[in-house]
């Protein structure tokens, strides 16, 4: 890692008015965001367009290079006395694939209740991207494995091909399910059984048919 001049400055003094910030920015899977900040204060940053960082306990281990080749691998521990983590971890198989993003910056660019409006710093000290491999919880923490975004942990291609039940999804979506950016049916149904016969004669939408009627019988193809 790399620090800007003005950080081996700020670093080097012997004493300053100031303090280096870590902020966590996750991602869950369902798209809701969980911001904390190490910090006895909540934080927004960037300060024009700002997020909140909630004060919260979390721990995280030191960070640092592989040289066998393999994947890198973090400990991040976030505080469950309040117990506010589990029923995400429950409802969303353990955060698995959540994206975390670890922000590192100095308290000149943030605003809090203390010290006001800070100056406005959308870039950070140090930006470091992961994703969650693995959670566990107890009492006391709730324990995340970060690792790396690698494309050979990640199934591809995307789906399977099916002859006669779409790929798309059978509840509503923007993307990749029912009447989202890919199916495109803007009928008055509410649910879809997946089937071509449902999407050819029942919606009129085959010509966007998430399956692949002209595929063989045997075999699986993906």
């Amino acid at each position: 890692m790399s620090l800007s001049a003005v950080a081996y400055l700020e670093k080097n003094k012997l004493a300053s008015s100031k303090a280096w910030l870590v902020l966590l920015d996750v991602t869950m899977p369902d798209s809701t965001p969980f911001r904390v900040c190490a910090n006895n204060e909540d934080v927004n940053w960037p300060v024009d367009t700002p997020n909140t960082y909630s004060a919260f306990p979390f721990q995280l281990d030191t960070i640092g290079d592989s040289s066998t080749g393999e994947d890198p691998a973090v400990t991040l521990r976030v505080s469950n006395v309040t117990r506010f983590l589990e029923s995400y971890l429950e409802n969303q198989d353990g955060l698995i694939d959540s994206v975390v993003k670890i922000y590192i910056i100095n308290s000149t660019n943030v605003t809090t209740s203390s010290q006001g409006t800070g100056i406005n710093n959308d870039t950070p000290e140090i930006e470091l991207n992961y994703v969650v491999t693995d959670s566990t919880a107890d009492e006391t923490w709730v324990t995340f494995t970060l690792g790396a975004m690698n494309p050979f942990n990640r199934r591809f291609p995307r789906s399977k091909v099916w002859k006669n039940s779409c790929r798309y999804s059978g509840t509503v979506s923007s993307a990749n399910g029912f009447k989202g950016a890919r199916c495109q049916y803007a009928g008055g149904e509410t649910t879809c059984d997946r089937s071509l016969a449902t999407c050819r004669d029942t919606m009129y939408n085959s010509i966007n048919f998430g399956g692949f009627p002209g595929v063989g019988t045997k075999g699986l193809y993906v």
